[in-house]
């Protein structure tokens, strides 16, 4: 798996792109975990929810690109891995 490689994959409106495969993925993941949240916990850990959905996304011209994995970390000030 090569999170660098460029992604085709589009979102679920089909009008946006991903800058790479890591891109991708991450919204992937976040749209799961916004399904799963919504459908089965009852009442979640907020600091959990919180550190899995971290990640920021921004819009470029290349498509989506999701945020570096240090500044993650450096915003939400959390070390463990």
């Amino acid at each position: 798996m090569n999170a660098s490689q460029a992604s085709n994959a589009s979102d679920k409106s089909g009008q946006l792109s991903f800058v790479n495969r890591r891109a991708e993925w991450w919204w992937d993941y976040v749209m799961r975990l916004t399904l799963w949240v919504m459908n089965v916990l009852r009442s979640p850990d907020r600091e959990l929810l919180s550190d899995l959905a971290a990640p920021r996304f921004r819009l470029t011209a290349r498509g989506i690109q999701v945020e570096f994995k240090d500044t993650i970390i450096r915003r939400i000030g959390n070390t463990s891995e």
